[in-house]
């Protein structure tokens, strides 16, 4: 598979004209990047995905939705796993303004998180957590909780807890 990608990357300006051949040749490109993928080379995968984008045509996210959608989606990771966080916040930038729902950025809203993360922006990883949960409709308290409130939790969780048997404690699901 990726010799054939490669040779016909190669060729790519021969079919500038032709968009259906231009979308066939993304589509290998998107296999051939998820096959990357399952083998752990990102720098092969995500140099797939990204000729796949280029392929698009220019009304793709209208025309070719599905296709842009998982290879936007597909190079970001890639992008997240090659350490290269400028290039991932812009193809999530791009993700999330061309979506048509909001369950189709979830995809590029983790993927974003877990980039954070790596970059020690825990901070900035959990706010965006909580924005993204606040819509899916999980509402948290917008403070940290006082002691009252720490104190009357432990003390209902040690109630429950003294009503169950060791054997009870140690066979919960």
């Amino acid at each position: 598979l990726f010799v054939v990608v490669d040779q016909l990357n190669r060729g790519r300006a021969l079919i500038e004209d032709d968009v259906d051949k231009r979308l066939d040749l993304a589509k290998l490109n998107m296999r051939a990047g998820k096959k990357a993928i399952s083998s752990a080379t990102f720098t092969s995968a995500a140099s797939y995905l990204k000729e796949g984008i280029l392929l698009l045509p220019p009304n793709h996210w209208n025309d070719d939705y599905v296709l842009s959608l998982d290879l936007h989606c597909c190079y970001a990771e890639t992008q997240h796993c090659n350490g290269n966080f400028l290039e991932l916040t812009d193809v999530v930038n791009t993700i999330i303004k061309k979506s048509r729902t909001f369950y189709d950025k979830l995809r590029a809203y983790a993927t974003l998180i877990d980039a954070l993360v790596a970059q020690e922006k825990s901070s900035e990883a959990a706010d965006l957590g909580f924005d993204v949960l606040a819509h899916l409709g999980e509402s948290f308290p917008d403070s940290t909780p006082d002691e009252s409130m720490i104190f009357a939790d432990y003390t209902k969780t040690k109630q429950m807890i003294e009503t169950k048997t060791d054997d009870m404690l140690l066979n919960l699901h």
